[in-house]
């Protein structure tokens, strides 16, 4: 019995460590690294560029889209 016990055991820490190499080598070599982008973001927030330094960030649009009109949608337009 002191055998298989021995053997969970050793399983379990094996399980452990493979579980935790897997994660620090997605952590730290496989997953995509940010960190250029966030250099230049920050480089363009200190220069006072806001806009530029976030890119995924929509800019309003000053004039209406003639479909997207409510009274068109509604037809109330003529």
């Amino acid at each position: 019995m002191a055998r298989r016990r021995f053997w969970f055991t050793n399983r379990v820490v094996l399980g452990f460590v493979a579980f935790f190499t897997v994660t620090a080598l997605w952590e730290f070599k496989w997953k995509p690294q940010l960190h250029s982008y966030y250099q230049e973001g920050v480089r363009l927030y200190h220069s006072g560029k806001n806009q530029q330094g976030q890119p995924d960030v929509a800019k309003p649009s000053t004039k209406p889209s003639p479909k997207s009109s409510p009274a068109k949608s509604r037809g109330l337009a003529q």
